[in-house]
């Protein structure tokens, strides 16, 4: 562990060196400033990187570790300027924020006739350089920023980065703190959680937590009090959530069935582990505090059982906090509105607490999703090329459902369960089954119907033109995995929406209950 310390000494030695000491250097109030170079002159390894604008994404709220363009946020364009840096200027920030930096090239793939694969630079969806990154007011932070091509693995690109300036220590901090994760052998990290009867501390994702935080702590004298707070709230809720990830979905589904009682013990064991000291306004401000606590509950409340999730809201309910609380509130509503079985009361009750703007805005946005509310007027094309609108099914009932080709839960889906009810309404006059496709490529959609995997030749089968997750439907269903399906009623409101609809069950229920209601009208 010798050159581990020593490179978090040499680390922090060089930002002593290059980075300004945020709080010794007078602070413009409320405006964070960002000047960036894209370099290409590290050898014949680097990427030419041919960007002429970036993007930066902001959040008035942290609720993601990555980008997601769903939530409420804020984009700003730059175009490369003469003297060949992008400048970005954003005002009005009164408190740390969470941003994201990219651009929206990717490094594509080709695949030729003679076989061979070729990369080259393609536009696509936002590609962020920096993921869900802290800044604060007064930041005026100078970036280099300098793309390689992974040696094994070609489409993928390593970015390597340079900052100076007022508040650049807690970016340094960040990004070194992300490095060192990958420098690291941590053990056996396939199997970083083992089960031996009881949790065991110090395993491998405790390790990582530990000397993680202790890379950060080396910063702790050079970035603002909150903002230490804040990273230390993020690593550690990150490696928590990992945590229980691994608990839920390895440890729990392979074990025999003779051994509940132990791996009961075992996650209690897990969650009661003490968590560090952070500050109140770390843990609201932390883009990842929240979810870890929401996940927390929700093992905790459902240790191998059946996973209740209206429990979990009742006990956010009873947070102390009131301001975590609404977080809280918002994350959980964000994270599991497809499972949530009241959606429609719980987002009621919910807006009656919720005062925070932001998070107002977020659990507003899942408005579509509530039971009676008119359904997305959708225009797709299917095989032929003709035009699918939700007008064609006045007075019928629709049901939808959306894939994407790979999707292994969409296909198990669709044979275990969605087949047979196919069969079972295919000679009823007034159903109709659509599926619509999430992939952007015409031929990959193409592929996919004809595999058999994902939908049937009976159902109506409808592409995105070619958006993808982009298209307006997505975002009105608020929609982020598949399988995802829906029943509207012959009024075209929405009539059952999300997992409730995953067993061939439930599903025909509900058919038959749009059925009925349409014979009452």
């Amino acid at each position: 562990m010798r050159h581990i310390y020593i490179w978090i000494v040499l680390t922090i030695l060089s930002v002593k060196l290059h980075a300004q000491d945020t709080q010794s250097v007078a602070k413009a109030a409320n405006v964070v400033s960002f000047k960036i170079k894209i370099v290409n002159d590290f050898g014949g390894d680097s990427l030419n990187l041919d960007i002429d604008t970036l993007a930066l994404f902001y959040f008035d709220n942290g609720l993601s570790d990555y980008t997601d363009e769903r939530l409420p946020h804020k984009e700003i364009l730059s175009v490369k300027s003469l003297d060949g840096y992008f400048y970005f200027h954003i005002p009005k920030i009164n408190k740390p924020q969470y941003f994201s930096l990219g651009s929206y090239k990717r490094i594509g793939m080709g695949y030729p006739p003679n076989g061979k694969t070729i990369y080259y630079m393609a536009n696509d969806f936002f590609n962020p350089v920096l993921s869900m990154y802290l800044m604060e007011p007064g930041d005026d932070v100078t970036m280099t920023l300098a793309g390689y091509i992974d040696p094994s693995e070609k489409w993928k690109v390593v970015y390597n980065l340079t900052f100076q300036g007022t508040g650049s220590a807690k970016y340094i901090c960040r990004f070194n703190t992300d490095n060192f994760q990958s420098r690291i052998d941590f053990g056996n990290m396939e199997n970083p959680m083992l089960f031996e009867g009881h949790y065991m501390v110090n395993n491998g994702f405790d390790k990582r937590t530990s000397l993680s935080l202790n890379v950060i702590d080396g910063y702790k004298s050079l970035i603002s009090d909150i903002a230490y707070n804040v990273l230390r709230a993020d690593i550690f809720s990150e490696f928590e959530l990992q945590k229980y990830r691994i608990y839920d979905y390895r440890i729990v589904p392979n074990l025999e069935k003779t051994k509940i009682s132990e791996i009961v013990l075992f996650g209690r064991e897990m969650l009661a582990q003490k968590e560090p000291s952070f500050s109140n306004e770390a843990k609201l401000i932390s883009k990842r505090y929240a979810d870890m606590q929401v996940q927390k509950m929700l093992l905790g409340t459902t240790l191998f059982s059946k996973k209740d999730y209206n429990a979990v809201f009742n006990k956010i309910l009873l947070w102390p906090d009131i301001n975590l609380k609404e977080k809280l509130i918002a994350q959980y509503l964000n994270n599991y509105n497809k499972a949530v079985p009241e959606l429609t009361n719980t987002i009621d009750r919910s807006l009656t607490i919720v005062k925070d703007p932001y998070l107002r805005g977020v659990i507003e946005n899942l408005n579509h999703l509530k039971i009676g509310n008119p359904a997305f007027n959708f225009s797709l094309r299917d095989t032929t090329g003709k035009t699918v609108q939700l007008a064609d099914f006045k007075n019928k009932v629709v049901f939808m459902d959306f894939w994407y080709v790979g999707c292994t839960a969409c296909a198990k889906y669709f044979k275990g369960e969605l087949l047979e009810v196919e069969h079972q309404f295919k000679e009823n006059p007034n159903v109709f089954f659509i599926t619509v496709a999430l992939d952007g490529d015409l031929s990959q959609w193409k592929r996919g119907l004809a595999s058999g995997n994902y939908t049937s030749e009976e159902a109506i089968n409808v592409y995105t033109n070619g958006q993808g997750w982009k298209h307006e439907i997505v975002n009105y269903y608020n929609i982020t995995g598949a399988p995802f399906p829906i029943v509207i009623d012959g009024k075209g409101n929405l009539f059952a929406v999300g997992n409730i609809l995953r067993t061939k069950e439930k599903l025909t229920a509900f058919i038959n209950q749009a059925i009925a209601k349409l014979t009452k009208n």
